[in-house]
C-alpha cells in the first residue's frame, strides 16, 4: 500500500492496535461534503488532475456565487518508488 495519499489509512505493525477504529476514518472530501450538505449548501468537486477546464470553471463560479474554492495540494518528496508522468 505504498504511495497512498489523502484519506487512506495504511495498516502497518505499528498501528495494528488501531484496527478497531478503522470504521471511523473519513476521507477529507467526504467530510467536507457531509458538512456542507448538513447546512443545505451545494458542493461540487473535481478529483481528476487532468480536468483543467472543469477545475477552472468551478473555481471561477465560486467567485460568482459568493462561494469558496478549496484546493488540496500534495507532493512526493522523491523517495524513489513513486513515478507520476515520468517524474
Amino acid at each position: 500500500m505504498r504511495g497512498r495519499m489523502c484519506g487512506v489509512l495504511m495498516i502497518a505493525g505499528a498501528i495494528m492496535g488501531l484496527w478497531r477504529w478503522v470504521g471511523y476514518l473519513v476521507a477529507p472530501l467526504e467530510a467536507i461534503k457531509t458538512e456542507v450538505r448538513s447546512r443545505r449548501g451545494d458542493i461540487e468537486s473535481v478529483t481528476d488532475n487532468y480536468a483543467a477546464d472543469q477545475i477552472t470553471d468551478l473555481a471561477t463560479r465560486a467567485g460568482e456565487v459568493n462561494g469558496v474554492c478549496i484546493v488540496f495540494g500534495n507532493s512526493d518528496s522523491g523517495e524513489g518508488y513513486i513515478v507520476v508522468d515520468g517524474n
